[in-house]
């Protein structure tokens, strides 16, 4: 009855699938023929999947207000199975459940609640024939450049501009030829009309996400009420300079008055790496990411994204100027005054000089990872000037499958 619709959940879960993902199907089936489906389905799933994680459910009907719920906080928190499964055990709408492991069913119980909100995108998914599974995927460079170029920016994240890598192919065995990431159907439709593919495709698939979207990063919270591997948003004033540690990374401790956590930007965040490490103490700026643990008494918010919202007048204490002449002192001692290395002019009662901080940071802005360093959910900056009227029509007016017999 709609498209398939892939759904990214929170992606800061340690125990999740590589990218947190879950699939629901909407169909209209009637009531004589509803069993005969949920055997083929359930047998279907189960000679195809390779995880244990698999978790496959039934539902009958619109998703309660307690699945919807379920749905939308499994994109910011982590749920507890217990969660999930005492919401299962009072729903009426079940029909069935398959269960490859326990685990699966709060993202299939997520994907069944997920109510597509004003943003959402597509992604058309080509798939291999099972004999190139682990092999290298065989489409032209020149062509997935050639699709950029036509196609952007109602696709987006196909390559990286920065380094000339190619994103739209994946790189594990798994059977995904290429993914296509756009605005509308017909965009990624074209765009997959647009590659050179040197390998035999088994099919082809048009799914409705919410990729790209940033939709787990719509929750500002206080800094008290973080927990661990919450996706969030923070707002609060730097209390520390930032430091660079090894590989890279750099460390800056955040406060809002009530509560305190260190924001950590990964040397392949790019730009907000490169930000954080330019802020000083008494900044104030607005942070977006997942709350992780380094030790038992250390938590920090590995940053998304930064956006720095007041600068404050910061300085740098040097040595003092020779009068003679005008190159750099040499201090004698704590309170003995400077001397000149050049000339030997000595002045006892020198001190160091405070010079204002000429600072290189742009209020207001948002820093984002590079594409390459994007997870699933993050939007692109591409997306943010685009204002498209939403056309929710299926089918479309292109094709959105195709698979060989």
């Amino acid at each position: 009855m709609d498209f398939p619709r892939l759904v990214r959940l929170n992606p800061n879960i340690p125990w999740k699938t590589r990218g947190n993902g879950a699939v629901a199907v909407v169909l209209s089936v009637p009531e004589n023929l509803v069993e005969e489906v949920v055997d083929s389905v359930s047998s279907l799933v189960e000679s195809l999947t390779r995880s244990e994680e698999t978790s496959l459910i039934f539902y009958k009907g619109v998703p309660s207000r307690k699945v919807r719920k379920i749905a939308q906080e499994a994109l910011y928190r982590a749920i507890s199975l217990r969660e999930a499964e005492k919401v299962l055990e009072e729903e009426r709408n079940i029909l069935a459940l398959w269960n490859g492991s326990r685990k699966g069913l709060i993202g299939a119980l997520a994907a069944i609640g997920y109510e597509f909100s004003y943003d959402y995108t597509f992604e058309l998914l080509a798939y291999r024939v099972p004999e190139n599974y682990g092999k290298p995927r065989r489409v032209s460079r020149r062509s997935v450049l050639l699709m950029d170029e036509k196609t952007r920016p109602y696709t987006f994240n196909n390559i990286d501009h920065e380094t000339g890598r190619i994103l739209i192919t994946p790189h594990g065995p798994d059977p995904v030829l290429v993914g296509i990431r756009g605005e509308t159907p017909e965009s990624v439709f074209e765009a997959y009309k647009l590659l050179e593919i040197e390998e035999p495709v088994e099919g082809w698939l048009i799914l409705k996400t919410n990729q790209g979207t940033n939709e787990h990063l719509r929750k500002k919270i206080p800094l008290r009420e973080l927990q661990l591997y919450v996706s969030a948003v923070v707002e609060g004033t730097l209390i520390e300079d930032p430091r660079v540690i090894r590989g890279g990374h750099v460390i800056a401790k955040l406060s809002d008055g009530e509560a305190s956590i260190y924001l950590a930007a990964y040397k392949e965040t790019g730009e907000v790496n490169e930000a954080l490490r330019l802020l000083r103490r008494g900044d104030v700026v607005e942070a977006y990411g997942g709350v992780k643990r380094i030790d038992n008494n250390m938590y920090t918010l590995n940053l998304e994204a930064l956006k720095v919202l007041r600068l404050c007048n910061a300085y740098l204490e040097r040595a003092p100027k020779c009068p003679r002449c005008k190159k750099a002192m040499k201090s004698l001692g704590k309170d003995k005054g400077y001397r000149c290395k050049k000339c030997g002019y000595v002045d006892a009662k020198a001190t160091k000089v405070r010079v204002y901080l000429k600072r290189e940071v742009a209020v207001g802005r948002l820093f984002l990872p590079p594409p390459r360093s994007h997870r699933h959910l993050t939007k692109p900056r591409i997306r943010y000037s685009m204002r498209l009227a939403r056309e929710d029509a299926f089918p479309p007016k292109v094709p959105w499958c195709f698979f060989n017999e």
